[in-house]
């Protein structure tokens, strides 16, 4: 019996894709913890979750528990559960950044901050997994109930500020600056004038060195991607606006979904963004572990947490020949963990699992997440490399965005995703920033290619190829 005999396909459900390497993946597929669960108000919960190639496959009858449950609450319009949920979300993100100074300040490969680093990180996931499975149907389905178009609950729901909404505010405020002393259009003219001008001005420089302190890790997520530094922060700063955080007053019997909805986003939104936070502040230190394993960093990104805590524990190094960061299947069986990247394996896998998808079709259709229209030139990121590639006015298409992405969506004159729901990241950040946007098209990113010129239709949901 081969290990690909261990998956009963019928028991699982495809949810979307995010590119990941093995040690991320872990998080997704070891994520549950039952005492953190009921705690949130899940019970008798064990969601297992496969991850194949990077695409995420949820068990079915985890999935549905998590759906019914949180159906229940908002039917019942049940207040406590949600504060409760919004409280205990947290006191998990205040636990894990916490954890920054010792990370930061640790110059030993010290096992034992390693495993609570790893424990930490993976009870972040329990609110942001929890999130995850709010599906439209949900929102669309108690919106038909109170007779109410699902488009004025979203345009009614406010967004509860998150580290990325504070970066950005922070960013505008930076702009303003460098705009009164006529220095923005002279960044644009002569970098290096410009770059010796503001070093002049303590005022703004100091405000530009605290905001790099701060939000270094913006763009960086899943362990990896690209770090913000002083060059990229000051040449994109033009592109900074206004968020459109204005929203319609919610009417009395759509008070409550609104909050819930907002609430469920913000913890969804920060339990990546911590996440994101913490591990690039903890690169140093993760750099120190590899080492130890006798690893590189990208390799130690190779192993499961599992692998690496048992490697780390008994002092043997770890092989990771024929390892690849996106080309496998994780999954847990009996509680153990089960890698596969044997070709054969993986294949049955794939024909048994990914969905099957008509690519015939010359219009792409989704969910319209963010009204408007948009014509641009298509550039496809799968994984947050080669951020260089996009310009101003292209459109981004992605399997899914997380908050990696965020320098190339504020370049961005459209966005289209092949998963994602009305309250995903993509959907999310592109109504803040009033960006149009479609979402769970399933398909985008296999028919359209780098350098297509595409009409974006977002009040309709439609993408068209332009010949």
């Amino acid at each position: 019996m081969s290990r690909a005999d261990l998956i009963n396909p019928e028991e699982w459900e495809y949810y979307g894709q995010w590119i990941q390497p093995p040690l991320s993946a872990s998080f997704w597929v070891d994520w549950h913890d039952e005492e953190l669960c009921q705690e949130i108000g899940f019970k008798n919960l064990d969601c297992k979750i496969l991850i194949i190639d990077g695409h995420t496959i949820p068990s079915k009858k985890g999935w549905k528990i998590i759906k019914d449950r949180l159906a229940k609450a908002i039917d019942e319009q049940d207040e406590e559960f949600f504060n409760n949920y919004m409280e205990v979300s947290e006191k998990v993100f205040n636990n894990h950044l916490k954890l920054i100074p010792k990370v930061k300040e640790c110059q030993e490969a010290n096992t034992n901050l390693f495993k609570e680093f790893i424990f930490s990180s993976r009870d972040i996931m329990v609110p942001w997994l929890l999130t995850c499975m709010l599906t439209d149907d949900l929102i669309i389905n108690y919106s038909k109930k109170i007779k109410v178009p699902y488009t004025e609950i979203l345009n009614s729901t406010p967004m509860i500020e998150t580290p990325m909404i504070t970066e950005h505010k922070e960013s505008l405020k930076i702009k303003k600056l460098l705009e009164e002393k006529g220095l923005l259009d002279l960044i644009r003219k002569d970098y290096d004038k410009a770059l010796e001008e503001i070093k002049k001005d303590k005022i703004i420089w100091d405000k530009i060195e605290k905001h790099l302190e701060e939000f270094d890790w913006v763009g960086f997520h899943h362990f990896w991607g690209e770090t913000l530094t002083l060059d990229k922060f000051l040449k994109e700063l033009h592109k900074v606006e206004e968020l459109h955080s204005k929203k319609n007053k919610p009417s009395e019997n759509t008070r409550f979904i609104t909050k819930a909805a907002s609430e469920l986003a913000y913890i969804r939104q920060k339990s990546a963004e911590i996440f994101s936070k913490v591990s690039f502040k903890a690169n140093n230190f993760l750099t120190l572990i590899a080492k130890k394993l006798g690893l590189t960093y990208k390799e130690l990104l190779l192993l499961t947490f599992r692998e690496a805590i048992n490697h780390l524990e008994n002092n043997t190094k770890p092989n990771i020949k024929n390892r690849e960061r996106d080309d496998f299947c994780l999954f847990l069986h009996n509680d153990k963990e089960i890698l596969i990247n044997n070709p054969e394996e993986l294949s049955k896998l794939r024909k048994s699992l990914m969905p099957k998808e008509d690519l015939s079709d010359k219009e792409i259709k989704g969910i319209p997440a963010c009204e408007g229209k948009a014509k641009g030139i298509v550039k496809i990121f799968s994984v947050p490399e080669n951020m260089d590639k996009m310009n101003e006015g292209d459109v981004l298409v992605s399997p899914m965005t997380t908050p990696d992405f965020i320098p190339m969506m504020k370049k961005a004159s459209a966005i289209v995703t092949d998963v994602g729901g009305l309250l995903s990241h993509p959907a999310i950040v592109s109504r803040e920033m009033n960006i149009p946007c479609i979402v769970g098209t399933k398909i985008a990113t296999k028919i359209l290619k780098d350098g297509d010129l595409v009409e974006v239709d977002a009040n309709k949901g439609v993408v068209r190829k332009i010949e």
